[in-house]
């Protein structure tokens, strides 16, 4: 290496690779279907061949595992499945505007150790403790690299407010295995995430993980929308 490309690092840690995390929390072929099964679901009710209403709720960002899975065995005793397509959010990452946590898979011990191997496990047994219960699950990515480890376990996947606007969520978007949905940006303006809805869709080239593979993601289907969410002068509804 030379001076000139040394990063400016305090530590170096060997990363695991997703097939590393995959391979060490498994998620099960009865969940992987349920999984296959709940994404169909969502882009139906979004193509209008499913009349039911999509809620996504739930913890914005998960810091404790074992209180998410209480709050999805409530969630799936509710019985309104014939109404409601009701998916949990488990974001395993935190957007921040400035400083603050990041999340369990940056911080899973939530006291700076950065433990990133221990965020993705836990974070990835979480995902797929939530399919094996047959509840499905919303991510919201705020890292590239870490739908690589999680997303085979998600129904839904979320491009925050903070990332709406990113070129480069706009490709990760265009590869992702789920329905994604984009935020209206952290000013509250709308016009933008209807616009960048429309882009997965668009075939795109983008570098992957190893960098020396470039990826050309397949042309997905019209299952991306615009999620709109409040800001300083308005609520996010009407």
């Amino acid at each position: 290496m030379t001076p000139t490309a040394e990063p400016s690092l305090t530590d170096y840690r060997v990363f695991p690779s997703p097939s590393d995390i995959m391979a060490a929390v498994r998620l099960p072929a009865a969940a992987a279907a349920f999984v296959a099964r709940s994404r169909d679901e969502v882009r139906a009710v979004l193509n209008g061949t499913n009349d039911r209403l999509i809620v996504i709720t739930g913890p914005c960002s998960v810091h404790d595992p074992q209180a998410a899975l209480e709050y999805a065995t409530r969630l799936s005793a509710l019985g309104l499945a014939d109404e409601l397509l009701i998916i949990m959010r488990a974001y395993p990452e935190k957007p921040r505007t400035v400083t603050g946590w990041t999340g369990l898979v940056n911080d899973p011990g939530l006291d700076g150790s950065h433990d990133v191997r221990r965020g993705l496990r836990e974070a990835r047994q979480l995902l797929v403790s939530l399919a094996t219960l047959r509840v499905p699950a919303a991510c919201e990515w705020v890292n590239p690299a870490i739908p690589s480890f999680l997303a085979d376990a998600v129904t839904w996947s979320a491009i925050g407010a903070r990332t709406t606007e990113s070129q480069v969520h706009r490709q990760l978007a265009s590869s992702l295995p789920t329905p994604v949905g984009f935020k209206n940006a952290t000013d509250g303006w709308h016009h933008r995430y209807g616009r960048q809805s429309g882009q997965p869709g668009l075939p795109r080239g983008l570098a992957g993980r190893p960098l020396r593979h470039q990826l050309r993601p397949a042309e997905r289907g019209p299952d991306a929308e615009g999620n709109r969410r409040g800001w300083s002068a308005a609520p996010g509804r009407h």
